[in-house]
C-alpha cells in the first residue's frame, strides 16, 4: 500500500472544497501580466514577507498563493470524464507543502486518484475502480455502519444541544477517518497524528498564508509528515499481517486486496 495515499485522500478532498485564494488576481476578461510585471510582483512579495516567515514558505506558499489564477465556468449539465478535463495535480500550488516534504508532487512516493489524470490511472480507469471497491453500497451496512452511526450519535448527543457543532465535529472527525481507513481510533491514534489533522484543518479554515496562525499550522503539518508516513506504514503492515482487528471493516483492506500495490 502506498503510504502517502491516505494522507492525500483526505487532504486533497478537503482542499478542493476550501481552496479559495485571498485575491482574485487575474480574471479571464483582463490581459495576462507580462513576465516583467510578474518578476516585479514576486520580488515585492519576497521583500514584504521574508522578515516574518521562513524563506521556503514564502517561495512555496505565499508567492504561489498570490499568483494563482482561478477561473469559474458554467457547470456541466451532465457528469463528464475525458482526458481534456485532466485532474493531474489539480491542487492549488501553495497547498502542496502540506502533502509533500519536497513542496511539490512526488508521484514516485504514491499518488491519489483524486489528483490523477484519467490517462494515468491504468486500463479502464483501474485506479479509480480500485478506490471505489472499498466504498461500494453493499459494504456500508455490514462493514462501516456501526462506525458512522457511533460518530453521529456522539455528535448529536443531547449534551451538544443548543451549541455550535463544528468544534465537536472537528474533534471527532479524525477518529472516524482513521478508523474507517486503517482501523485506528482512540489511544491508537498518536498525538502527532491528531495534531497534523487539526493543523491541516486550521490552514484550510483561514486559507490566507500571510496570517501567522496559518504559517504556524502549515509548518506544524510539515514537521509531522515523516511521523505520519511512518505510522501509516505500520498500520498498513498490521492490516496485512492480521494484527488489526476486523481488517475487512477498513477501506485499506479492500485497496490492498484489489491491487493498490501495483
Amino acid at each position: 500500500m502506498k503510504r502517502r495515499t491516505f494522507l492525500k485522500l483526505g487532504a486533497a478532498s478537503a482542499a478542493g472544497a476550501n481552496s479559495h485564494p485571498a485575491l482574485a488576481h487575474y480574471q479571464s476578461a483582463n490581459p495576462p501580466p507580462s513576465l516583467d510585471d510578474l518578476g516585479a510582483t514576486v520580488s515585492r512579495l519576497r521583500n514584504q514577507f521574508l522578515a516574518n516567515f521562513d524563506a521556503a514558505y514564502v517561495d512555496r506558499v505565499i508567492i504561489p498563493h498570490f499568483l494563482v489564477s482561478m477561473y469559474e465556468g458554467e457547470r456541466p449539465s451532465l457528469p463528464m470524464i475525458d482526458t481534456t478535463l485532466s485532474k493531474e495535480n489539480a491542487l492549488p500550488q501553495d497547498l502542496w507543502g502540506m502533502l509533500s516534504e519536497t513542496w511539490r508532487p512526488n508521484p514516485e512516493d504514491g499518488v491519489t486518484v483524486f489528483l490523477q489524470a484519467l490517462e494515468n490511472r491504468g486500463p479502464a480507469n483501474r485506479r479509480k475502480r480500485i478506490y471505489m471497491s472499498a466504498v461500494t453500497p453493499d459494504l456500508y451496512g455490514p462493514m462501516y455502519r456501526e462506525k458512522v452511526t457511533l460518530f453521529f450519535d456522539r455528535l448529536l448527543d443531547g449534551k451538544n444541544a443548543s451549541k455550535p457543532l463544528m468544534r465537536p465535529y472537528l474533534d471527532a472527525y479524525w477518529d472516524l477517518y482513521w478508523d474507517l481507513h486503517l482501523g485506528a481510533k482512540g489511544d491508537a491514534i498518536p498525538a502527532q497524528v491528531r495534531q497534523i489533522g487539526e493543523s491541516f484543518n486550521t490552514v484550510l479554515a483561514y486559507r490566507d498564508p500571510t496570517q501567522r496562525i496559518v504559517y504556524d499550522n502549515y509548518m506544524s503539518v510539515r514537521s509531522h509528515l515523516p511521523f505520519l508516513k511512518s505510522w501509516i506504514d505500520k498500520r498498513v503492515d498490521d492490516l496485512k499481517s492480521g494484527r488489526t482487528l476486523n481488517p475487512e471493516r477498513t477501506f485499506a483492506y479492500y485497496w490492498i486486496k484489489n491491487g493498490v500495490e501495483d
